[in-house]
C-alpha cells in the first residue's frame, strides 16, 4: 500500500506519522508542519485484515474507546460507537519513540484528517514520556513573560487574556491546551498546540513561563500566591493526567513538583475587567506580593 508522510513541530518535538491513506490538512495543524531529520515520535497507522487480539483488563474508557492492562502493557482500542462498539482499530505503544495503529477495512474515514489521527495517537500520552504536560489554561505572551490562565471551564480564561491583549498589547499563543516543558536549564516553557478551542490561536511558538493564574470569579479583584501544596492541587485538578496509568501520573507528578517550586503560582479573584489586568501587573512588579500574600484592585 502507499505510504504517505506527515512530519510536525509540536511544543519542540518532531512527530512523523506514515499512513497509508492521504492526510488532510486542518487549519489547526498548519503551522506546525515541519521538516527534520530525525523524529522523536514515529507514529505508522496501518490497515490489517485481522486485529491483534487483545486480552487484559478494561481500566478506562467510553463509548468510542477502551484501555486495556495487558501483560504487554496498557493498549487502546477504538469501538465504533453506532455499530455495538465494534472494535475497528487497536492503538499500541511500541516504545517511547513508537506509536503502531492498526485498523481494519472499510475504517479509512477514522485516519484521513490531522484532527482524528491525533485522537487516535493519544497525543498526551505521545509527549508525556518527553517530559511534556498538557494544561487546561489560556497562554498569552506579555512584557513580564509567558502568563497561563487555568481554572474550570467557564471561569473567564479566554476573558482574562483577551483583557491582556487589548489593555497590554500581549499576544494570545494558544487559548484551551498549552503544552509545558522544561529547557535544557531546567527553566520551564510553555508552547502553543494545535488544541486551542473557540480561541482559535493555533501558534507554534513557546514563551518562558512567569506565572500561571488559578482563576475565580468575584465582585472585586484580589491576588495572592499560593503555597506549593496548594499550587500543585490546584493544577493539578487542570492537567490531562491519564489516571488509569501509574507511570504516567509519576511522570506528571514529578514534573508538577519541579513547576510548582520554580513558578509562582497565584489565585486571582476577579472582575472581567481592566482592574484585574492591573492587580495581576501590580504583583508581577513586585508590589505588595514577596513571598506569600496578597494584594487588591
Amino acid at each position: 500500500m502507499p505510504d504517505y508522510i506527515d512530519t510536525l513541530e509540536i511544543s519542540g518535538l518532531h512527530i512523523e506519522i506514515h499512513t497509508d491513506v492521504p492526510l488532510q490538512i486542518t487549519e489547526a495543524f498548519l503551522p506546525f508542519q515541519s521538516s527534520f531529520e530525525k523524529a522523536d515520535i514515529l507514529a505508522r497507522i496501518r490497515q490489517t485484515e485481522l486485529l491483534p487480539c487483545i486480552k487484559g483488563k478494561r481500566v478506562y474508557g467510553s463509548d468510542s474507546y477502551a484501555w486495556i492492562d495487558t501483560c504487554d502493557g496498557l493498549v487502546c482500542v477504538y469501538l465504533d460507537a453506532e455499530k455495538d462498539q465494534r472494535v475497528y482499530a487497536v492503538r499500541q505503544k511500541l516504545d517511547a519513540h513508537h506509536v503502531m495503529i492498526q485498523y481494519l477495512p472499510g475504517d479509512e474515514k477514522y485516519f484521513c484528517q490531522d484532527q482524528n489521527t491525533f485522537f487516535h495517537l493519544r497525543f498526551a500520552d505521545m509527549i508525556c514520556a518527553f517530559g511534556r504536560m498538557i494544561l487546561h489554561a489560556s497562554l498569552i505572551q506579555s512584557a513580564y513573560g509567558g502568563l497561563l490562565f487555568a481554572g474550570p471551564s467557564g471561569i473567564g480564561k479566554s476573558t482574562q487574556a483577551d483583557l491582556w491583549c487589548r489593555y497590554e498589547k500581549a499576544e494570545l499563543l494558544n487559548g484551551d491546551k498549552p503544552v509545558l516543558a522544561k529547557d535544557d536549564t531546567g527553566s520551564w516553557l510553555a508552547y502553543g498546540s494545535p488544541y486551542a478551542g473557540s480561541s482559535r490561536a493555533y501558534v507554534n511558538a513557546c514563551v518562558p513561563v512567569r506565572a500561571v493564574i488559578m482563576l475565580k470569579q468575584g465582585s472585586g479583584n484580589e491576588i495572592r500566591r499560593f503555597n506549593t501544596p496548594q499550587a500543585f492541587r490546584h493544577l493539578y485538578e487542570n492537567l490531562i493526567v491519564n489516571v488509569w496509568d501509574q507511570g504516567f501520573v509519576q511522570m506528571v507528578c514529578d514534573m508538577l513538583t519541579d513547576l510548582v517550586m520554580k513558578v509562582p503560582v497565584y489565585e486571582l479573584v476577579c472582575t472581567p475587567d481592566v482592574r484585574a489586568v492591573q492587580v495581576v501587573k501590580y504583583t508581577l512588579e513586585g508590589g505588595g506580593m514577596n513571598g506569600i500574600g496578597s494584594s487588591k484592585a
